[in-house]
């Protein structure tokens, strides 16, 4: 019984991990006030620049413990997975000319996209 307990602890855990990485990011976060074509992302911006950035990403792949799973897709964009299958992407520039991190959940088109500024 106790197994089957700490089990679905476990997943519960990892089913949380793109909110706790969204929550960690927040942190210091003001939301958008960028009026939006869609409803499919939510943006906030941070103070900082694409070195903060690449620091907020390096901190959430240790605290899930997925450094080793860090995917250089070059000119400075990086993605990892997380293990409930969410993704966190650093790039230098978005489509506003801002470092971005993306964080995308599973099963869902919606993302929440943090610009440094």
């Amino acid at each position: 019984m106790e197994k089957d307990t700490k089990q679905r602890q476990d997943i519960a855990n990892e089913f949380g991990m793109a909110k706790q990485a969204i929550n960690k990011l927040k942190r210091g976060a003001a939301r958008s006030q960028k009026k939006k074509k869609s409803e499919k992302s939510q943006e906030y911006e941070k103070e900082g620049d694409i070195d903060t950035a690449n620091e907020d990403f390096d901190e959430i792949a240790e605290d899930f413990g997925v450094t080793a799973n860090v995917e250089d897709k070059g000119n400075g964009v990086r993605i990892m997975t997380l293990p409930d299958g969410s993704t966190v992407s650093v790039r230098p520039h978005s489509t506003e000319g801002s470092a971005t991190i993306q964080v995308d959940r599973p099963g869902t088109r919606k993302h929440t996209k943090f610009r440094y500024k």
